[in-house]
C-alpha cells in the first residue's frame, strides 16, 4: 500500500514531512533568489556547510547513516544502487532475500552494506554517497542524513 502525499508516494508507504523549519543554525552556502523566496515552486533544500562537509568526507558511512538512507530514499532507490555499481542481479537477489522480512528498507540497507563490502579502496565513503544522492535529487534524504551527521559531530566535540 502506498501513501500519497502531494501526488508523491513513498515506496515504504510512510508519509514524509516536506515542510522546512525556520531558525536553522546551519546556513545555506548557495544564495537563493533576490528576496530569498521562490513563490512559484516548493523551495528545494540547499547545500549547507554541513552537507558540503559530508560530501568531502572520506569516512565510511556508519550504521546510523545507512539506516537513514534506507528509511528515506524512496522512489528511485534502484537507480541509486545501480549508480553505486551494483548489478541488476544483485538488486533482484537482495529483493528476494530481504523484502519479506524487512520490506524495501531492509533491501536498501543490505545493498548499501554490500556496496561497502565490495567497494575498492576509498570508494565507499560518506562523501561519495552524499554527493550521489544530492546529484540524483534525493535532497530530502541528504537533509535527513545531515541531522544524523551533525548529531555525531556534536557528540565528538570535547565538552567546554
Amino acid at each position: 500500500m502506498y501513501i500519497m502525499l502531494n501526488n508523491k508516494c513513498n515506496i515504504s508507504g510512510i508519509a514524509t514531512n516536506n515542510t522546512r523549519k525556520s531558525g536553522k543554525t546551519d546556513e545555506p552556502i548557495s544564495p537563493s533568489g533576490s528576496n530569498g523566496v521562490d513563490n512559484t515552486k516548493r523551495q528545494l533544500p540547499r547545500k549547507t556547510t554541513s552537507i558540503v562537509a559530508m560530501m568531502q568526507s572520506r569516512e565510511e558511512p556508519n550504521h546510523r547513516i545507512l539506516e537513514t538512507i534506507s528509511t528515506h530514499l524512496g522512489e528511485g532507490w534502484k537507480h541509486v544502487i545501480r549508480e553505486l555499481g551494483l548489478s541488476e542481479g544483485q538488486i533482484e537477489q537482495a529483493v528476494i532475500d530481504h523484502q519479506m522480512h524487512g520490506g524495501i528498507k531492509e533491501v536498501i540497507y543490505q545493498l548499501l552494506l554490500q556496496w561497502i563490502r565490495d567497494a575498492e579502496d576509498n570508494v565507499a565513503t560518506l562523501g561519495h554517497i552524499t554527493s550521489l544522492l544530492w546529484e540524483l535529487n534525493h535532497r530530502d534524504c541528504v537533509q535527513r542524513m545531515k541531522l544524523v551527521y551533525k548529531s555525531e559531530v556534536d557528540r565528538r566535540k570535547p565538552p567546554s
